[in-house]
């Protein structure tokens, strides 16, 4: 075994954390649809009264968005399923039927009314906005902050700013946990733990594939198991993204020298050296003393 070492890379500062409840203000309720209704003038005959008038789906609509006002959700449904009843191309019914599925949890049946109101009016903002408010209530950050934007991209302005406050809480909280799992796989080096790195950083690179940190800790893990293939690849990959990363040619060094490429080595440590990394100068004069460098 050489006298050389892998070198990890030491531990990053958490940022603040910021969770994306905390980082959004509350988002005012799905948009309700504005209806109008229109009467018509009736002239009774004289020998028989007019059957009674049965309601519009505007009218339905109309009652449906009253409910929805006052929180009775239950008959806020009820209402617009009227609506529909009448006209099943009434896209706003979905729209608000579909806000009242999601107050009573019933997110299944709301995503489907705001699917079939997309399927029928692909560019309608509202559907948008109200969608993007369902899975916040899920729970799915990601697919909320999609649907805002594209509420915002199609003039519904009340989602520009959600989309926004969304984003950013978002790379926040992928920053903070980048951070914790880089501060994890360092932990684990430290106790030697290789397969739990290699676990550990290899969830890391897929929430950050240019992550060098990541790549340069699972190549020293790897070369600990004797995997020293993937470990030159990780070293490579990070020497790509930043060519003066010194840790990276000091543990591509290490495992060159593992596999018997002495004088390949060397020139290794002499770049690491360069760079900065003390051991690396030793590991250089050692290994010139035992092969011609030229």
């Amino acid at each position: 075994m050489p006298a050389a070492s892998i070198v990890p890379l030491a531990p990053l500062t958490a940022p603040k954390q910021v969770s994306i409840e905390s980082a959004i203000e509350p988002v005012v309720g799905p948009t309700t649809i504005t209806t109008t209704t229109t009467s018509a003038t009736t002239v009774s005959s004289p020998l028989e009264s007019a059957p009674p008038q049965q309601p519009t789906a505007q009218e339905w609509l109309q009652k449906s968005n009253a409910f929805l006002a006052e929180k009775q959700w239950q008959p806020a449904i009820d209402a617009a399923a009227q609506a529909i009843a009448v006209d099943s191309s009434l896209v706003d019914a979905y729209i608000v039927r579909s806000w009242a599925y999601a107050e009573t949890g019933q997110s299944q049946p709301a995503l489907e009314d705001i699917a079939a109101a997309i399927s029928m009016d692909p560019k309608n903002a509202l559907a948008y906005n109200n969608r993007a408010y369902i899975h916040e209530l899920l729970n799915k950050a990601h697919d909320a902050q999609q649907d805002y934007h594209q509420s915002c991209t199609l003039g519904y302005q009340p989602a520009c700013e959600t989309a926004r406050k969304l984003k950013q809480a978002l790379e926040q909280q992928r920053l903070a946990n980048i951070t914790e799992l880089t501060n994890l796989s360092y932990q684990q080096f430290q106790q030697q733990n290789w397969q739990g790195v290699v676990k550990t950083t290899s969830e890391l690179l897929l929430m950050d594939p240019e992550n060098t940190a990541a790549l340069v800790n699972r190549a020293g893990a790897y070369t600990e198991l004797g995997q020293y293939q993937k470990a030159m690849d990780d070293c490579n990959t990070a020497l790509i993204i930043d060519p003066k990363m010194a840790i990276a040619y000091n543990n591509k060094g290490y495992v060159l020298e593992l596999m018997g490429e002495l004088k390949k080595a060397a020139m290794e440590y002499e770049t690491a050296c360069v760079l900065g990394v003390q051991q690396s100068c030793s590991d250089y004069k050692r290994l010139s003393q035992k092969v011609s460098l030229n």
